[in-house]
């Protein structure tokens, strides 16, 4: 048996939504695992009812303290019909990037398995991002009891894995580290691409709140295909449940995301920031890709060339307007008039505002490049246009 493992207590969809679309994606990912969710009393039927639906299976579990769900995801260890298995976070989504970082792991004739992806990923085992060798631990290790009824802070769980399991898998390990974290894991065994934004996966847990049309738009960050999505991250979604509280509270209804944007600029600031990120990021993921950059596509060249003069006068002033634009913020190519154009502008605005069509935009604030280039914000821009940039999905945009 191979088993992906959940906790699930409490009713906030950012947890209960995102084990529902987990179990979803698990058939997809993962088609010969079971998701395996331990769940509590207070969990609400209708999220048991879907997970169901998708082939999830359910344990129940009794809840005697306020984090001791946290390890529930770790009992497999000590199952004997169990061959492998993983422990992931419910508010993090399945990718396929990770399954082939789990296929290296399954090959490698290591007991155990880990995952990074984010300069907070500082823990020596991530509680939601590793998998066990169930066969060779218990040969090699015998039997641990990584329960803790007592547990009773939001860390428990890793103190636990820290504790009890590192000092065993230490030396016997595949560990998947873009952070290079060599003080506390020793030289990874395989580094995966080039990293530029850390993890988001925006909008988890919106379809409790947003309008069916948002939510599609928000749901659809990542082509399902797409390999080059992040390993699972459980960053909060602050400017998702920011945006969907205040459309719940306030009983808004917005077809598009890009109406919410433009309607609430200079109306609600609180709303636009985090609308308006929500639109850049969702784009900003789909205009990259693995081997990107290079080659652009007939149209979309012709179209620049007409525009801008030449190729080499674009990629010149797109970076200028980034590397220029002072303090956080964005640079773009947009449609104005018929005609593509280069701006920039401050922190979370962009040209949907100033009735333009946003067809290729860059995220310049300090979080998407200093870990990797420090102050060298030209070098990050240069890296983003000849070497991330998905030309495909830009020309797509040209209509």
């Amino acid at each position: 048996m191979q088993l992906i493992t959940f906790s699930l207590f409490g009713d906030n969809p950012l947890y209960c939504v995102g084990a529902v679309e987990n179990a979803r994606l698990a058939k997809e990912i993962y088609p010969d695992w079971t998701a395996r969710f331990y769940v509590a009393q207070d969990v609400p039927s209708m999220y048991l009812d879907s997970i169901e639906e998708h082939g999830g299976e359910i344990v129940h579990c009794e809840k005697k303290n306020s984090y001791d769900g946290l390890n529930w995801r770790f009992r497999p260890l000590n199952e004997p019909d169990v061959d492998f298995w993983i422990s992931r976070d419910a508010d993090s989504r399945l990718s396929w990037r990770e399954r082939n970082a789990v296929d290296e792991w399954l090959g490698s004739g290591k007991t155990a398995h880990l995952l990074r992806d984010c300069h907070n990923h500082g823990y020596t085992i991530m509680a939601g991002m590793f998998g066990i060798n169930n066969k060779l631990f218990q040969e090699r290790y015998g039997m641990i009891d990584l329960d803790n009824e007592n547990a009773n802070y939001r860390e428990a769980d890793q103190t636990l894995l820290q504790d009890k399991l590192w000092p065993l898998i230490m030396h016997d390990h595949v560990c998947h580290d873009h952070w290079r974290n060599s003080e506390i894991v020793g030289e990874p065994t395989y580094q995966l691409g080039d990293h530029v934004h850390h993890s988001k996966a925006y909008g988890v847990g919106l379809e409790y709140y947003l309008k069916e049309g948002v939510y599609q738009q928000l749901k659809e960050i990542y082509p399902e295909s797409q390999d080059s999505r992040p390993f699972p991250d459980h960053l909060p979604m602050e400017h998702g449940i920011f945006v969907g509280q205040i459309i719940d509270e306030n009983n808004m209804s917005y077809d598009t995301l890009e109406s919410l944007v433009k309607d609430s600029h200079n109306s609600n600031p609180g709303l636009f920031n985090n609308a308006a990120q929500h639109w850049n990021h969702i784009e900003f993921w789909q205009w990259m890709k693995p081997n990107g950059g290079g080659n652009i596509p007939g149209e979309l060249e012709a179209k620049i060339n007409s525009d801008f003069g030449s190729f080499d006068k674009f990629r010149a002033d797109f970076i200028a307007a980034g590397a220029t634009q002072f303090g956080s913020g964005w640079c773009w190519l947009s449609i104005k008039d018929g005609k593509l154009v280069v701006t920039k502008s401050p922190n979370a605005e962009n040209p949907l505002i100033h009735n333009m069509k946003p067809i290729l935009g860059c995220d310049v604030w300090e979080h998407s490049y200093y870990i990797d280039y420090q102050n060298k914000r030209p070098a990050y821009l240069e890296n983003f246009f000849d070497k991330l940039i998905n030309w495909e999905f830009v020309e797509s945009n040209l209509d």
